[in-house]
């Protein structure tokens, strides 16, 4: 091997270690399904436990969170995914992969505008959106769902529209709704 291959392999195993140490590390995903129980989570740092998890059995209560991220890998719910009593919460961010939930229940969140997260669900037996002042249907509201919900009760969201609701009801079957301002 002569002088000038030797400097040519060293400089090209060189740059490969070097582009690869400054490169961003990937970001980590579960390897395989994940399974996790569902549970009552009040806040931020117990949905923590949550950040591996791809599917949850069982229902899964989010009350006074502001930051749904560790949900990011979840893409099924089996039970009812309940969010609820927030004040600090202004969209459903790392929902994203959410594909099915049993049932779907949005109330009391104050501050909630954007729920286009949702908008992968195309699977869910219930919904309830209620009591939500601020949620907007601008950014999207269950735009994906192909089946129709068994029942869904929207009310008290006076950030919605009667176009909105119209519209809603359009999609969903058995919408019982009070669109009120």
């Amino acid at each position: 091997m002569t002088t000038k291959t030797s400097l040519v392999m060293l400089f090209g195993l060189f740059g490969a270690a070097c582009s690869s140490a400054i490169a961003e590390p990937p970001r980590a995903t579960p390897a395989a399904e994940a399974v996790c129980r569902g549970g009552e989570v009040a806040s931020d740092a117990a949905l923590r436990k949550f950040a591996d998890c791809t599917r949850v059995d069982g229902d899964l209560v989010l009350n006074g969170v502001s930051d749904l991220e560790p949900l990011a890998h979840v893409h099924a719910i089996n039970g009812t995914l309940s969010i609820g009593h927030t004040s600090a919460l202004y969209s459903l961010s790392g929902l994203e992969r959410l594909c099915s939930v049993d049932a779907l229940r949005l109330t009391y969140n104050a501050r909630l505008i954007d729920a286009s997260a949702l908008d992968g669900v195309k699977s869910v037996q219930r919904i309830e959106i209620a009591h939500n002042p601020r949620l907007c249907a601008r950014f999207g509201l269950l735009t994906s769902l192909q089946t129709p919900a068994a029942k869904a009760d929207l009310r008290f969201n006076a950030g919605l529209s009667s176009a909105d609701v119209q519209s809603l009801a359009a999609r969903w079957t058995h919408l019982s709704a009070v669109a009120s301002r």
